[in-house]
């Protein structure tokens, strides 16, 4: 252990974290898992190093890695973000998919290297009843501040609105499903209880009370 009592990942073997608020439904000497209230999943595993490749490559390697891991679960890649200068260095992925009916599905990972492995911890948040609020609710704002237009005249409903679908790294990417301005997370305060930005709350508390152990 460093004198200031702290452990540095090369002495660390695991990662740990609260769970207030989850309950433990599965667990196995190499995989826990949780779920709360909203029916949102947690999950904690482990993969030998090196599993991960893009950790140990540059931004653009890395982007291009987890756009393929997106795309191959038939998602859309809404962010790749290496979080170097925190207590807990990691690397975290966000991607989205369409559900088996209506909504979608949100997915979240941080990737954490320990002395002898990579720590991996999951998050599935997912829409449920009604479908749409959170579109809905941008869309009515950004036309009311002047920030987007709707299609007008024969056939409006079935026109794609210009701007809607932005990719976070290439505004020419075309893919099965597409990040939209409603994604972003400026929009996360007008709707807290939104599985997007339930994610992604989670995802800044979990980074904010993880700490290395040996």
């Amino acid at each position: 252990m460093a004198p200031d009592g702290i452990v540095t990942p090369e002495q660390a073997t695991d990662v740990v974290f609260p769970t207030d608020g989850w309950r433990e439904v599965d667990a196995e000497p190499n995989w826990r898992q949780w779920t709360n209230e909203y029916g949102d999943v947690l999950a904690k595993t482990t993969v030998p190093l090196g599993t991960v490749p893009a950790l140990r490559e540059d931004r653009s390697e890395m982007i291009g890695l987890f756009r393929a891991l997106s795309e191959r679960r038939g998602g859309a890649l809404f962010s790749v973000d290496a979080f170097a200068e925190e207590a807990i260095p990691a690397v975290q992925w966000i991607y989205k998919k369409r559900a088996n009916g209506l909504g979608f599905l949100y997915y979240a990972a941080l990737y954490i290297d320990v002395a002898t492995h990579t720590v991996v911890i999951s998050l599935v948040a997912g829409e449920r009843g009604m479908t749409g609020l959170r579109e809905t609710d941008v869309v009515l704002l950004l036309v009311s501040q002047g920030r987007l237009k709707l299609p007008r005249g024969p056939g409006a409903s079935d026109t794609p609105i210009e701007g809607w679908f932005v990719d976070p790294y290439d505004d020419d990417y075309d893919g099965p499903v597409l990040r939209s301005i409603a994604d972003s997370e400026e929009f996360d305060d007008r709707i807290p209880d939104h599985p997007l930005t339930r994610l992604r709350r989670t995802l800044r508390d979990l980074r904010a009370s993880m700490t290395f152990v040996e």
